[in-house]
């Protein structure tokens, strides 16, 4: 498979260090079970691509190891996708089985971010996150062989992690409905040579507002991560429209950067909180998501 390394939502350390953390709090067997799944996924990888993940994720499990895979497939047809291994697209995904996967990664619900009386912006694509997850794990529980459930667990602990993004259910709207597509249209560091713009708000929340660059190994990230757990009630909640619920609330105070402006100290500390927050409570989701399929 020849697969391109552009930059990932949620960065790969974002999606690896999900999956990684929800696997590590399984029982052995379950862990067992998905690590083995997973490895059919991963063994099909470009040589490159196991060699960076290899030495960039090496303690990692090869479950978090194919939790990026789906960034890297989004343009193909979903039909395509399943034909790679010679397998059938899923009956409960077979309506879109003509469809690439590039919508199912986000819900932009619209955030008006002028002043006065918001607009009503109908912008939500009919095949989003929320419609898609439930078919993702329906059709797992469906499948008979272990390709396609290494196919369909990669998207489950992809879009679980997605789903915690705030700018994955947000999009920036004017009093015309214009949007920002989730922050990709707004710039968030001053202009460049050329009026460039080399960082906009979507790139900043998927780096966690800088969070993951403050570590230079994978290791010394999780680290950072381990032992840290959200409240039993808010890790309960498994219904992915609240998590996406959760992600707008948060949109008052993404939103209160400049466009074209440098985020001040005060924004970074406060966002990479928030993020903090998001990865763990998405890390605690997914371990009782895996924990029931």
């Amino acid at each position: 498979m020849s697969l391109s390394s552009a930059a990932l939502p949620w960065s790969t350390d974002g999606h690896i260090l999900v999956a990684d953390l929800a696997a590590g709090t399984l029982m052995p067997e379950k862990t067992r079970e998905f690590e083995r799944i997973a490895r059919n996924l991963e063994r099909t990888f470009e040589t490159d691509r196991r060699l960076y993940l290899l030495k960039t994720y090496g303690q990692a499990s090869d479950l978090a190891k194919i939790a990026a895979f789906p960034d890297r497939v989004r343009d193909l047809a979903l039909k395509d996708l399943f034909a790679m291994w010679d397998l059938s697209v899923p009956e409960s995904l077979s309506p879109i089985a003509d469809s690439d996967t590039s919508s199912w990664h986000y819900k932009n619900e619209a955030y008006y971010t002028g002043a006065g009386e918001a607009p009503q912006c109908d912008i939500v694509s009919e095949t989003n996150i929320a419609t898609i997850f439930p078919l993702l794990l329906e059709s797992y529980a469906l499948a008979n062989d272990d390709m396609t459930k290494a196919i369909l667990l990669a998207f489950i602990i992809h879009m679980a992690a997605d789903a915690h993004q705030p700018l994955h259910g947000v999009t920036g709207v004017d009093a015309q409905c214009e949007q920002d597509f989730g922050g990709n249209n707004f710039c968030a560091t001053n202009r460049g040579f050329g009026d460039r713009c080399n960082t906009n708000l979507h790139a900043l929340w998927d780096g966690a507002v800088g969070l993951f660059d403050r570590f230079d190994t994978y290791v010394e990230l999780r680290r950072r991560f381990e032992g840290r757990h959200a409240a039993a009630a808010l890790a309960e909640e498994l219904n992915i429209n609240r998590w996406l619920q959760e992600n707008y609330q948060e949109a008052r105070f993404i939103y209160t950067l400049r466009e074209d402006r440098n985020p001040d100290d005060i924004y970074i500390m406060d966002g990479q909180h928030i993020a903090f927050t998001r990865l763990i409570l998405a890390a605690d989701r997914l371990a009782r998501i895996l924990d029931d399929l």
